[in-house]
């Protein structure tokens, strides 16, 4: 008897081909039935189409790309491995490798040591600083510290021949200080300089005093200058004792009794070119004097 049912049929395709997001609503899946590469479909929050694949499929997929020429390609072998532990293994073998500390130099192994191995000495030897790191090279023990160049550093014997010169010059400055004198005045000793003492000379070799002192010393260049200017241009006056009168106060005097005289003239000449004339007094007379009004 055959079951009433209903079917719901999803968007399909029988062959390989992936469903643009324009052909999918949300929630709604794509089915690719075919039987060489069976996929679902959706379509995301971003409008993008997301595949789901069965596991067959999955192993399909990793088949093809995991061959036996691509492992040989791209992943070691045991042998292969084996072959470069060991190369490294061999390498190694040069490598320093600390072994401890020993007393001395002379206390280094003289068997059974292999390159590379490293031992610190603690004690100096010759002129090896203690401390220093040794390693065996295949026939000696080499020092890894270096050659200390003590050129540069003063010998026993120079510090001795100084220190014998240090207690001379120290035993010369005692002396020194016992002969030594002070100053009351030593700021004012201190300042003197060696072209002070050389004014101070030249000013010993001409010196000389005169009673008048302040008046030369009033005395310049420009005066000098004018005192020559007039001695070269000195003249005498007969009327010497008139000129001698003669005050900036009576100049001005003058001056304005001119100006008075030169007005008075002005005046009658001006009353004269207006009709005006001039009687036995010397005076301006206006009788005839008349007005000329212009014409229109």
């Amino acid at each position: 008897m055959s079951e009433n049912r209903q079917k719901l049929i999803h968007l399909r395709s029988s062959v390989e081909k992936i469903p643009q997001a324009s052909d999918l609503n949300y929630g709604e899946i794509a089915v690719q039935y075919a039987k060489s590469k069976p996929v679902l479909y959706i379509k995301n929050t971003d409008n993008e189409i997301v595949k789901f694949i069965d596991e067959a499929a999955i192993n399909t997929i990793l088949n093809s790309y995991i061959t036996s020429a691509y492992l040989e390609t791209n992943y070691a072998t045991s042998a292969d491995t084996y072959a470069a532990i060991t190369s490294i293994t061999q390498q190694l073998t040069n490598v320093y490798t600390y072994k401890g500390s020993v007393a001395s130099y002379e206390n280094l192994p003289t068997e059974n040591q292999k390159i590379g191995d490293v031992y610190n000495v603690e004690s100096a030897y010759g002129n090896i600083p203690p401390g220093t790191n040794y390693a065996w090279n295949g026939s000696t023990w080499d020092s890894l510290g270096g050659s200390v160049d003590l050129s540069n550093y003063a010998t026993t014997a120079t510090v001795s021949t100084l220190s014998g010169n240090i207690d001379t010059v120290s035993a010369a400055t005692v002396a020194l200080e016992a002969s030594a004198h002070t100053h009351d005045n030593i700021s004012a000793l201190n300042s003197i300089t060696t072209e002070k003492v050389s004014d101070w000379d030249e000013a010993a070799a001409s010196a000389h005093t005169h009673d008048n002192m302040s008046a030369l010393n009033s005395i310049t260049s420009q005066k000098v200058s004018d005192w020559d200017n007039a001695a070269s241009s000195a003249h005498a006056h007969t009327n010497a004792d008139v000129l001698d009168t003669i005050t900036s106060e009576k100049t001005a005097q003058w001056d304005s009794a001119y100006t008075a005289s030169q007005s008075s003239l002005v005046g009658i000449e001006s009353g004269k070119s207006n009709g005006a004339t001039i009687n036995e007094n010397n005076e301006l007379d206006f009788s005839g004097l008349y007005i000329d009004c212009g014409t229109y």
